[in-house]
């Protein structure tokens, strides 16, 4: 298995060393308090005055991808579900290597986070059904004039990263921490030749439990990191349906959506299991007990799918 950890890179040594990026790049900006809000593989996210958060890429991929954010936020339809629209932005900044902007800090946690049981999660399907459809039906041409892109890397290619799938289940398997189920293995497996109908949409790219915001009435607020936004195959958006919503609402969620071809849910499976099963390797390798358990309740829920 590959040693490559991305999420290992540090953009920002602490508190003190994103201040000064801040003060050196927006000095009219009066800091009376910073804080980590947020790490993962490519941003570090600072929160200053409990309102305003700044965005910092770890490496060069992410900074193209952050790039990528702020161009697909500016054009983003407005709804009832909050997003990190960009205040103000920094192409070329001083004392730091990459761009990076800042947003208005969305007040919740991330759902991984906000302990959510089966009933307050069936509460979010109408909510979220709603913000995808809308998303979805965004107009291509738009997207094109405003530089947002056709997908690149074949992220929907299952064969292609299938030894990467697998390692990573096999991860899981070796150190008792998911069954040996053969169930998702086989799925995978048996299906991973589909091929992608060459149908495009806005999406998010990313739609999983880290970056869905619940705000303390535990309702869908916001969501966030939209680096991975391209106009691509809107199943990989549709995964979350398996790996976030109970069985018992999705047909709901389909009511609410609309109908989609039986081989976008099968499309959409495929991408829950490996995201699913990416969460879950990379948490327990940093020790994140609520994202790791958000990957298990995920493979759980999609297992319960399929069998």
């Amino acid at each position: 298995m590959s040693n490559i950890r991305p999420w290992e890179n540090k953009n920002i040594l602490s508190a003190n060393h994103a201040k000064e990026i801040i003060n050196n790049n927006f000095p009219k900006i009066c800091i009376k308090s910073i804080k980590l809000l947020g790490e993962g593989w490519d941003n570090t996210t600072w929160i200053i005055n409990d309102n305003l958060c700044f965005r910092f890429p770890k490496h060069e991929e992410a900074a193209k991808l952050l790039t990528n954010e702020i161009k697909v936020l500016s054009q983003l339809i407005k709804t009832n579900i909050s997003l990190p629209i960009p205040k103000n932005v920094c192409l070329a900044p001083k004392s730091f290597k990459y761009p990076f902007y800042y947003h208005d800090y969305i007040n919740g946690v991330t759902s991984d986070r906000a302990n959510l049981t089966s009933n307050e999660r069936m509460l979010l399907v109408v909510k979220l059904a709603s913000f995808l459809k809308e998303l979805h039906s965004f107009p291509l041409d738009k997207c094109i004039s405003s530089g947002i892109e056709y997908e690149q890397i074949n992220r929907l290619n299952f064969k292609d990263r299938y030894q990467e799938f697998k390692e990573r289940l096999e991860y899981l398997i070796n150190r008792n921490v998911l069954s040996n189920d053969l169930n998702i293995k086989k799925f995978y497996e048996n299906n991973m030749n589909i091929s992608i109908p060459k149908f495009a949409t806005l999406c998010h790219g990313d739609l999983y439990a880290k970056h869905l915001i619940i705000d303390s009435n535990k309702d869908l607020c916001g969501i966030i990191d939209w680096g991975d936004s391209e106009l691509l195959h809107p199943a990989i958006d549709l995964a979350i349906v398996y790996q976030f919503l109970p069985k018992k609402v999705h047909s709901l969620f389909w009511s609410v959506y609309g109908d989609v071809e039986n081989h976008t849910h099968t499309i959409a499976i495929l991408r829950a299991i490996y995201s699913s099963t990416t969460i879950a390797w990379y948490a327990h390798q940093i020790s994140d007990k609520y994202l790791f358990n958000e990957g298990i309740l995920g493979l759980q829920m999609i297992n319960e799918i399929i069998s």
